[in-house]
């Protein structure tokens, strides 16, 4: 399935040229990543609620059951991260190393399939680059979950599809390695759809009556391990009404004022990093002309089997999202930033070489600065200041706070997980995570994340306090504000009526001194709303630990000597 190109070009006479600069491209994406990983970051609450289950199971449980606290992970990288949990690094360095290696992975690969599919020269660079400086690539390759792998996955298997099939022998190791690649990738299915619907397609149009029903077995194959992937690890959560509620407003559908503002944000933020304001609506519609300009040369001077090879996995999920089976937002679709490079990669080539030429080479020049100026510049400014977004292991390592164990400590339940991971005994204590993820199903989704009581809190808690490593724990109860996609930029703040006020009574009735608020994972209006509570009943602000994402506050009887 190799393109063939139409003669000599300016875009690829020089091509040891440009395969220089792909590599300069994949040395840059490398270093991009190696920072992000080796920066001193908290694990996030997702990420924490996967180490959880990965600490307080069994490998046998861990690869063989749903994850508990509503999250997700194909099995295969859940061995890789059980492994790399047992290396003697730090946790956080450990546990985000197999994305790492995977999002290092992916740029090599990208160079190897772009020689195979393109018409080379300039398509290699400009395929490399997109990859190797998407925000989105350079972040999941840095946390502790299988994002990335969905990416090295779309790349191996197109790799794989356009290798010759024709022998049974290489068929056989395409049915394989597809097979597999779901152990590792939730949208592995997507991109397998295209792989399967070019190399069948081709065979129907050869007229290869054996190659068709070899093509027809391979899909039945791969179907039948695609569902017992999803029946055993994906289906609870698939099914689980908080999950149902938290990607309510990701499905695409067929009525274009609810679907073009999903697509544009999956274009602006896969491709730039911008998720909001001008990068919604001004990066999302220059993307996504420029990727309609190259989809059109593709098309229209590649074989037919290379559109749908790179396009067909993002229609299929795009099907699956409008059957309401399959959210449409970025970290879902990451796996198709390399497939878009691809495409646009091999039509900044195609359109170099039309001419006239001096004309068409400024235009495939400004299509391959659309796609990488924005992101190039965007990673290289968060490169210069990478911070966590919830930092709450490092206040937890406060002298004072550490010591005062005399004094109750409130933790609202988005906090929760990062205390499992680095308070206490611990993430090493099994027992201690087993006995606390029971303690969260009772609470709800997790992390207490539940929606509107639609009624007043009112004494509610009292079985939520418990001894922790010596110090009194009181877990914070949901606060009525759920937290869902892109509920962020909602502008509702509503909490149930009597929320803080419940849960400033608890802390107070736990120690008529001191005590301590740990928030993490929480919207500002919520604490602030409990901090009100507190000052109300006489308490003072005695000491305030801030960090990315995450906040400490200890509250004392009022005193003249007193005050923060």
């Amino acid at each position: 399935m190799s393109a063939s190109t139409t003669g000599p070009t300016l875009v690829d006479a020089h091509r040891p040229f440009w395969v220089a600069v792909a590599w300069v491209g994949i040395l840059v994406g490398t270093a991009l990543r190696l920072i992000w990983w080796s920066v001193d970051r908290s694990l996030v609450v997702d990420e924490s609620m996967t180490a959880i289950n990965i600490f307080a199971r069994s490998f046998v449980a861990l690869v063989t059951r749903p994850l508990d606290l509503e999250q997700t992970a194909p099995p295969g990288f859940l061995i890789l991260a059980w492994l790399a949990s047992r290396l003697p690094m730090e946790i956080e360095l450990a546990m985000r190393l197999p994305s790492l290696i995977a999002g290092i992975a992916v740029l090599p690969a990208t160079l190897m399939v772009a020689r195979r599919l393109s018409g080379g020269g300039v398509a290699l660079a400009v395929a490399v680059s997109i990859v190797a400086f998407a925000p989105e690539m350079i972040l999941w390759s840095a946390q502790l979950k299988s994002y990335v792998f969905d990416a090295l996955a779309a790349v191996s298997l197109v790799w794989l599809g356009t290798r010759p099939v024709t022998d049974g022998t290489g068929l056989g190791r395409l049915a394989a390695s597809g097979s597999v690649a779901l152990f590792f990738s939730t949208p592995a299915m997507f991109i397998l759809a295209g792989v399967g619907l070019a190399g069948f397609g081709m065979a129907w149009q050869r007229r290869e009556r054996r190659e068709i029903v070899s093509w027809l077995a391979v899909g039945i194959l791969w179907s039948a391990v695609f569902l017992a992937v999803y029946l055993i690890w994906f289906r609870s959560v698939a099914e689980s009404p908080f999950m149902l509620r938290y990607w309510d407003r990701t499905f695409l559908s067929f009525d274009a004022g609810t679907s073009a503002p999903l697509i544009r944000s999956w274009l602006a933020t896969s491709l730039s990093g911008r998720s909001h304001g001008f990068g919604i609506r001004g990066y999302g519609a220059m993307f996504g002309l420029t990727v309609a300009i190259a989809g059109y040369l593709v098309a229209r001077y590649r074989p037919i089997a290379v559109s749908i090879l790179l396009a067909g996995p993002i229609v299929v999920a795009a099907l699956a999202s409008v059957a309401q089976r399959y959210p449409f937002v970025d970290r879902l679709l990451l796996f198709t930033i390399p497939l878009i490079a691809l495409f646009v990669a091999d039509g900044v080539f195609l359109l170099a070489a039309r001419r006239p030429r001096a004309l068409a080479v400024i235009a495939a020049t400004a299509m391959a600065g659309i796609m990488i100026g924005p992101s190039l510049g965007n990673s290289i400014r968060h490169a210069r200041s990478v911070a966590g977004s919830e930092n709450l292991g490092h206040l937890l390592t406060d002298e004072q706070f550490r010591s005062a164990t005399n004094e109750p400590a409130y933790v609202f339940g988005g906090a929760l997980p990062a205390w499992l991971i680095y308070a206490g005994a611990g993430y090493r204590d099994r027992e201690r995570l087993r006995t606390f993820v029971e303690v969260s199903k009772r609470l709800g989704p997790p992390a207490g994340n539940a929606p509107s009581r639609g009624r007043p809190v009112e004494r509610e808690g009292t079985d939520l306090v418990f001894t922790d490593a010596g110090r009194t724990i009181l877990l914070g109860v949901p606060s009525g504000y759920e937290i869902v996609y892109r509920s962020i930029w909602s502008g509702e703040h509503r909490l149930d009526e009597g929320w803080s006020a419940n849960e400033a009574d608890r802390l107070i009735a736990a120690s008529p001194e001191c005590g301590w608020t740990i928030f993490s994972h929480h919207r500002p209006f919520e604490l602030e709303a409990l901090d009100s509570a507190l000052l109300a009943r006489g308490r003072i602000r005695d000491r305030i630990l801030q960090g990315s994402g995450a906040e400490i506050r200890r509250y004392c009887p009022a005193t003249p000597a007193r005050s923060v």
